[in-house]
């Protein structure tokens, strides 16, 4: 999974609105490139949040066409996501954790809730348990 959205950053009444193409129910603005894309990078969270909570699909990001910008997924968020994605389907996927990491069920259950923040050491323990392995990587961001 790759988690950078390609987004569209333009000029609009004095603002720079941004939208999504892979995810049509998310935009933002800001009232300058900075701020924009702080907001794109906070949207883009919030929408991955609510779209876990109601149990519907994260989108695959697409690759970015020409006039748009990759915003890229808070690795916190990125994480729970790949780990509920990861588990999802799954019978036993909390039991399965609690065994593998020597937590408690409960404990187990919050890596598996999007409202509860977990931390990036459990999370990348527990997706190893589904085979799986987070990579991080940093880049210089281009301009929109």
């Amino acid at each position: 999974m790759y988690f950078a959205y390609p987004a569209r950053f333009d000029p609009d009444d004095g603002m720079i609105a941004v939208s999504f193409r892979d995810l049509p129910d998310t935009h933002t603005a800001g009232r300058d490139l900075s701020e924009a894309h702080a907001m794109a990078v906070d949207a883009l969270a919030t929408t991955l949040w609510f779209r876990l909570r109601d149990g519907q699909e994260i989108p695959r990001a697409s690759r970015p066409r020409k006039g748009e910008d990759l915003v890229p997924v808070e690795p916190a968020v990125a994480l729970k996501v790949a780990l509920i994605a990861a588990a999802s389907g799954r019978r036993g996927a909390a039991a399965r954790i609690a065994r593998g990491l020597h937590v408690d069920h409960k404990e187990a259950r919050r890596l598996l809730d999007p409202a509860h923040p977990s931390g990036v050491g459990r999370m990348t323990s527990a997706l190893a348990l589904f085979g799986r392995t987070a990579t991080i990587t940093v880049e210089r961001r281009t301009a929109a």
